[in-house]
């Protein structure tokens, strides 16, 4: 019985230690000054590039953070982690003036496994959204020749998700899911006008819950078939400035 007290407490203090490295700016694509900034997919390395089909894929070894109820799968005698990266590179032009941009940072962990026979559960963070651009302008001055005005736009921060998942087979080929987490995270954005310097800060908080579940047929052959769905509420936002 000692044995499970732990897992409770490992487990949220994997995901404690891992939100400092979440956090890092993912992005530096001047879209990003908009709304909360760009999105995350936050599907894993092995879902990545298949768009909704996650939704029904229950494998073993995989940890699924599209459907709460595919992680039935899990090696039952062992934790499973899972710890992913992302690399982008960007080249921009305007009439001729060029810049570039690389960025690489880690971007996702979690740690998932059986708590009893028929109950697993999973928890880790991930990016929602990531803010980070530079724009620099110059604008001549109306009536006054070769006089300029030099303005500078800058954002950072951006949004991430710690969640907590835990699925329940129910028989065989069934089983039950329910993700529980929070969105939060801080953009700071700044405009720059010559000696005027404005500063916006944001944070923003909501808490969220997915339900999912998941269903294989029972198929002889080496094709197999599954169905999954996932049901997730509308969100309330609290912002704070």
């Amino acid at each position: 019985m000692k044995h499970y007290h732990r897992i409770p407490l490992m487990l949220c203090s994997f995901c404690a230690a891992s939100l400092s490295v979440v956090a890092q700016n993912n992005t530096n694509l001047p879209t990003s000054m908009y709304g909360v900034g760009e999105l995350s997919t936050s599907d894993g390395g092995r879902y990545a590039g298949m768009g909704n089909i996650g939704i029904a894929l229950n494998r073993t070894g995989f940890q699924n953070t599209l459907n709460p109820a595919a992680i039935t799968r899990m090696d039952s005698t062992c934790f499973i982690f899972d710890v992913g990266a992302s690399v982008s590179s960007a080249r921009y032009s305007f009439q001729n003036d060029h810049s570039s941009s690389f960025m690489g940072n880690p971007n996702r962990f979690s740690i998932g496994c059986r708590i009893l026979p028929r109950w697993y559960a999973m928890i880790g963070a991930a990016p929602y959204s990531s803010v980070g651009y530079m724009i620099q302008t110059e604008e001549e001055v109306e009536g006054m020749p070769g006089s300029y005005t030099y303005s500078l736009f800058e954002g950072s921060g951006g949004l991430y998700r710690c969640y907590l998942t835990n699925a329940f087979a129910l028989t065989k080929r069934l089983s039950v899911g329910v993700n529980l987490g929070i969105i939060l995270g801080t953009v700071t954005q700044s405009e720059t006008q010559e000696s005027a310097i404005v500063e916006y800060e944001s944070s923003k908080r909501a808490f969220y819950a997915d339900f999912g579940i998941h269903y294989e047929f029972n198929t002889t052959g080496s094709q197999k078939w599954a169905a999954g769905l996932v049901f997730a509420p509308s969100r309330s936002t609290t912002k704070t400035i």
